[in-house]
């Protein structure tokens, strides 16, 4: 069925000069670089040894002759590969994965130029979503430590339009203990002190405001950065994942984080229940009418 038919036109899009259709390409290509909020917070989490795959750009599909411009687009790019780390799961992004098809290569960490590792935040109605992105990193972490070196990686702490990582401006701290100064930046930034690689750096949210928190945050990003990049030595005996007696002791860690996090999960709902709900009814709404809720 064509376009036409469905009631929608068909954009000419092979009508147009070659130069005006590599920009659509580009455009296409480059917005498929970040999932969609949505699909980050009601897709049902992914087991840890499973790894999400992403779809490759529908432009590899649309005709032979897309197809082959499209391909020679990409491989005149130098684009950078996003992978994401979601409650949801991690997977490289469709723009990677459309790299990887054209390219001719798998998705290996150490034939990568450019690793981009975005991190997206818990729902803000969902806390323990924070603890399911710990233990995927503390996977992925394992899988970029069996690489030698990685050449060049970029740490982002990516926000959207349903959840950011700060709140009104502060550093987070679901993960962190309340009685420690280490917050959840720090600790995800020393998950990430064991990695290896040429250029190392750590990207935070725009909403970080600005203070003695965030002055201190910096200059230990920075010696974390120092130590992936080799340039101060790190003793790597102080803690491995691969280590059944070191695993355990942290398994224990998050069971703890996972518990106090459900429970403030639980307060959230229940706040929003008391918000919502008043002896029995639910507030008035712009109807003015009210909906007695049934009691069993």
């Amino acid at each position: 069925m064509t376009g036409e038919q469905r009631g929608s036109p068909t954009f000419p899009l092979l009508r147009l000069p070659l130069e005006l259709r590599r920009y659509v390409y580009e455009y296409s290509l480059w917005s498929s670089r970040a999932p969609a909020a949505d699909t980050i917070y009601s897709t049902v989490p992914c087991p840890l040894n499973i790894r999400l795959e992403a779809r490759p750009s529908s432009l590899l599909f649309v005709s032979r002759e897309t197809r082959h411009e499209a391909f020679a687009m990409i491989q005149g790019k130098n684009w950078p590969v996003h992978l994401h780390v979601t409650p949801a799961g991690v997977q490289f992004s469709t723009l990677a994965q459309t790299y990887f098809i054209v390219r001719k290569c798998l998705g290996l960490y150490g034939k990568i130029r450019h690793l981009v590792i975005e991190m997206w935040p818990s729902h803000p109605d969902r806390p323990v979503d924070a603890i399911i992105v710990w233990r995927h990193l503390r996977r992925l972490v394992i899988d970029l430590r069996d690489m030698a070196v990685l050449q060049q990686v970029t740490f982002r702490f990516a926000d959207n339009e349903m959840a950011t990582w700060t709140r009104d401006g502060k550093v987070p701290m679901l993960l962190a203990n309340s009685d420690d100064e280490v917050n959840d930046f720090i600790l995800i930034a020393e998950l990430f002190g064991r990695v290896r690689a040429v250029s190392a750096s750590f990207e935070f949210p725009y909403g970080l405001a600005r203070g003695e928190a965030t002055v201190r945050l910096h200059k230990e990003i920075g010696a974390i950065e120092a130590g992936i990049e080799g340039r101060i030595p790190i003793d790597d005996n102080l803690y491995n994942e691969k280590w059944p007696a070191d695993a355990a002791r942290q398994d224990a860690d998050d069971h703890q984080r996972e518990t106090a996090l459900i429970i403030a999960g639980t307060k959230i709902a229940r706040n929003k229940l008391i918000k919502t709900t008043h002896n029995g009814q639910i507030r008035k709404f712009s109807t003015g009418l009210t909906k007695p809720i049934s009691k069993a």
